[in-house]
């Protein structure tokens, strides 16, 4: 069955709704890449789908067809990219594994977030529990590491 024009417009739509989303509250999400590599690839994918996806979308259903147009997304979307990279670079988190697991590969780390310049305090920590989803994800949940049952976490 060939997909109709309604199909691509919907499958945009949602592309970037999750392009959006993931722009926004990308380090609040409970989903995130096992490997730093990947997020890093799928930041940069994200930045160049998301203006091509917003102009195809105003050409095809809203049937902006002027080039004025496509600047304005560009010149929109661009900033908003940019911003984002320079958080998610200056002010990247490092992860300390405190415990693993002895019956699988769930990890719990101690989470700090370093903004360079801007942060002059002692690191703030976080616990998360790290449970590796699809092999590609780690799916975290917050932690309270006095209530962790010893028996069935190894300490590192």
């Amino acid at each position: 069955m060939k997909p109709t024009f309604s199909r691509y417009a919907i499958f945009n739509l949602v592309l970037i709704t999750i392009c959006l989303i993931t722009i926004i509250f990308g380090d609040d999400l409970p989903l995130e890449f096992a490997e730093p590599t990947m997020r890093s690839i799928y930041f940069v994918i994200l930045c160049i789908v998301l203006p091509v996806s917003i102009i195809w979308t105003g050409n095809q259903i809203f049937h902006f067809k002027s080039n004025a147009f496509a600047i304005i997304i560009i010149l929109i979307s661009v900033p908003i990219i940019i911003i984002s990279f320079f958080k998610k670079t200056m002010c990247d988190s490092t992860d300390k594994i405190i415990y693993t697991n002895r019956t699988n590969s769930s990890i719990i780390v101690a989470r700090s977030f370093g903004c360079g310049a801007w942060d002059s305090d002692f690191p703030k920590y976080s616990y998360y529990k790290k449970t590796p989803f699809l092999g590609v994800f780690y799916f975290k949940t917050t932690v309270d590491t006095s209530r962790v049952d010893k028996s069935a976490w190894i300490q590192q």
